[in-house]
């Protein structure tokens, strides 16, 4: 008799090949008690599990006999399920001399996975387009073990990859010094250096900075899953090895590898021909004959106003890792939330853009729903609000609108909206939807429509997990931290999903930024003295080269200029004393910190509105002004309200 779990993961590995989504945890719970011949009926499963008989007999159950049906090309119930996944064993383990020698190997190592492997690495294998893409990638693995090495190496060149292994944490980092490869599959547990370690010199060296590093760990391995994040690994495997799950997340980090490749090689592209430009209009040649071209030099650079997003053609994008490959891995999970939060012109609006066109590139169907864009007539109800949400989402998705046919009043506005994403748009399209929701913040004006919007949201993203019609639905909701503090966090998508928070931009990334401005004789010095007076800030940052590029100040001027209300960062600067002077408990708040050069502890709300203004940084929960011009500004500003008493 085989092996529940075997016929389990065969099931797990059909349905994902076919629909290209993981069973959920209720599934799952149907098919172990199915697979194992334990009586339970569905009210005892749904007593279990949380949720009510009818929904597990009329809807979970339903949809999951319907997947292995069409997956496996024969009817199958809950009472033929394990016969019928029995004999799909039995005749891939006949027609394949590999899963033979699979078989024998699997007998004598208590790592690898069941005797289901081979027929999972065929079921699972990806498509003509997929193989376009990744053909010839190669992967390093990193593990002390030769039968973990082996396995991974056997399931990953089964479709195509290029494998090398290496048993240490030196040889780890010779090896993709001298050939580079395009993944790293890191076992948490190397001898001689440990996996941060290792991880750590990856990203410290220009070589092999960018690639992607995955941690593989076993389930009952203890391992700091933060630290691995933070010193740049993005994923994680954890053993015994689901092959479904293996070669997904290998072909996730390696299509958001090829994304932002070539997003870089098209800045490059932009960036040489600039300069080429440049040459070619101040060249002796020209220049000695009187050259009928010339004007201003700063006009040789296609300079941008930076008060917008930035285009995705622009040679001005900065890309910040890991937000952006972690926000791209995001979306490409069945039933995602990414909630992107920063202060206004952080470059919300421009990874947006990004993460839009990264989905585009997988087929994905792409939404988007600015709040700007909503009159004040959609605000005045939620009923309004939500014909409007659906309306619009309808209009892009170039479905028409049928919203009377799924709104009933007696139901409820919010239950109306879910039974027309679940039982129409969603139905309508085949693939993936990203629904990007920018600009959120503008909803939290209105909070009696905020409080049951975001909870509708919350809704939805747990659904994912039941629902296979929500696991089509990829929410990205992107908005700023100075957001309405009175809201339930408990009834909000807040707490929910992947935050991503946007980091200012460090000394490198500003160096380059400079350079891309054409400004390429301001020494690392001056560059400090930049930062320290507008921080990394992109939006100050980028107005401060933006007329620097110009010559319509030098930097001696603009360090002088820039904290006061006549320079140009005048407008933010009053901006943020308004709000400082309507909230006494802030304005005492932020004198604490002007007060002293040293880092301070403050009530915690009160951190996180200056912090979500963007005029301090937090150290653990100590508090410290963000930069020189706030700090000179605002003592200006005190100094002057004190003599006027």
């Amino acid at each position: 008799m085989i092996n529940p779990e075997n016929l389990l993961e065969l099931a797990e590995t059909v349905i994902y090949s076919k629909t290209n989504i993981y069973c959920s945890d209720l599934q799952r719970g149907i098919l172990v008690t199915t697979l194992r011949g334990e009586r339970k009926t569905y009210e005892q499963l749904a007593d279990e599990y949380g949720y009510s008989a009818k929904y597990l007999k009329q809807d979970v159950a339903p949809k999951l006999w319907h997947l292995l049906s069409e997956a496996l090309g024969k009817k199958v119930t809950k009472s033929n399920a394990r016969a019928i996944l029995e004999q799909e064993m039995r005749r891939n383990q006949n027609s394949s001399s590999l899963e033979i020698k699979q078989s024998a190997f699997n007998a004598i190592n208590p790592l690898a996975v069941n005797e289901a492997t081979t027929s999972s690495l065929r079921a699972a294998s990806t498509s003509e387009a997929k193989l376009q893409i990744l053909t010839h990638a190669s992967i390093l693995l990193v593990d002390d073990k030769p039968e973990n090495l082996n396995l991974l190496s056997n399931i990953l060149e089964e479709q195509g990859y290029e494998v090398r292994q290496v048993n240490n944490g030196n040889l780890a980092l010779q090896t993709a010094s001298l050939a580079t490869p395009d993944l790293i599959l890191l076992d948490i547990r190397v001898p001689e250096l440990d996996a941060y370690s290792i991880c750590q010199k990856f990203k410290s060296d220009p070589k092999t900075q960018d690639i992607p590093v995955i941690f593989v760990t076993a389930l009952d391995e203890s391992w700091d899953k933060v630290k691995a994040f933070s010193i740049g690994g993005i994923d994680c495997i954890t053993k015994p090895f689901r092959v479904a799950e293996v070669l997904a997340r290998v072909e996730n980090q390696l299509r958001i590898q090829k994304f932002q490749k070539g997003l870089k090689a098209e800045n490059t592209q932009l960036q040489e021909a600039n300069q080429e430009l440049q040459r070619l209009v101040t060249s002796e040649s020209l220049t000695q004959i009187g050259n009928p071209y010339k004007f201003d030099e700063s006009l040789l650079i296609n300079l941008e106003y930076p008060d917008n997003t930035v285009s995705l053609d622009s040679p001005f994008y900065i890309t910040r890792t890991p937000s952006e490959q972690l926000s791209c891995e995001q979306i490409l999970k069945p039933g995602s939330l990414t909630r992107i939060q920063a202060p206004r012109k952080m470059g919300k609006s421009s990874l947006l853009l990004r993460i839009m066109k990264f989905a585009q590139q997988q087929n994905y169907k792409t939404v988007k729903i600015d709040f700007q864009e909503a009159d004040r007539a959609a605000y005045t109800s939620l009923n309004k609000f939500l014909r409007w949400f659906c309306a619009n989402i309808g209009r892009q998705l170039q479905l028409p609108p049928l919203l009377d046919q799924y709104w009933d009043e007696e139901m409820g506005s919010k239950v109306s909206c879910g039974i027309y994403f679940e039982g129409y748009l969603l139905k309508q399209i085949e693939t993936p939807i990203v629904l990007v929701l920018n600009e959120v913040n503008l909803v939290f004006e209105y909070l009696n429509i905020a409080e049951e919007f975001l909870s509708l949201l919350c809704f939805w993203h747990e659904k994912s997990r039941q629902s296979i019609e929500f696991q089509k639905l990829r929410l990205v909701v992107a908005h700023s931290t100075e957001i309405n503090l009175s809201l339930d966090i408990n009834k909000s998508p807040f707490n929910l999903g992947l935050p991503i928070k946007l980091s200012e931009f460090n000394l490198k990334q500003v160096q380059d930024l400079i350079k891309r401005h054409g400004l390429n004789l301001i020494s690392e010095d001056k560059v400090k003295q930049l930062i320290d007076m507008v921080g990394g800030h992109p939006y100050l940052v980028r107005i401060a080269l933006y007329h620097l590029a110009r010559k319509e100040i030098t930097l001696e001027e603009f360090l002088k200029q820039a904290p006061t209300q006549g320079g140009i960062y005048g407008r933010i600067l009053r901006h943020h004393w308004e709000i400082i002077q309507k909230k006494p408990a802030l304005s005492t708040a932020l004198k604490q910190i002007l007060m002293t050069n040293e880092s301070i502890s403050l009530e915690p709300i009160l951190s996180h509105q200056l912090e979500s203004m963007g005029l301090i940084k937090l150290d653990g929960d100590r508090a410290y002004i963000s930069c020189q011009m706030y700090r000179l500004y605002f003592n200006n500003q005190y100094q002057q309200k004190e003599n006027t008493l």
